[in-house]
């Protein structure tokens, strides 16, 4: 199934829209949350060279102080930014195997690599 342009662009205002509404939730309510986040993508890439998926990164990351978001998917929006400042870049993607991420389980979740 091939989709038209407009479909394309209007899916994609709907996921970048969401996403702005997670990371937005997160920083009220723990201010500059997603700042403090990408600054773990930074420490997780800096000790971790293979390719990694999000759910790896919050179960290494968590425990060790990083604050836990209202939503799991305020996460999406700070791998994009690390993306776009060059810190990560997507390597693929592998099928989710997470039980604890009920919304994601077997689904094709981005794999990532440092850049």
């Amino acid at each position: 199934m091939s989709y038209s342009q407009a479909q394309l662009f209007e899916a994609r205002t709907v996921r970048d829209g969401a996403m702005k509404m997670a990371v937005d939730h997160a920083d009220r309510v723990y201010p500059s949350w997603s700042q403090e986040a990408k600054s773990w993508v930074e420490k997780y890439t800096s000790t971790h060279k293979d390719p990694f998926v999000c759910d790896e990164l919050r179960e290494w990351a968590e425990p060790l102080g990083c604050p836990v978001p209202v939503t799991g998917q305020a996460w999406g929006s700070v791998m994009a930014m690390a993306c776009k400042s060059g810190l990560i870049t997507k390597n693929g993607y592998r099928t989710c195997i997470f039980p604890t991420r009920k919304t994601t389980h077997t689904k094709p979740v981005t794999e990532w690599v440092a850049a």
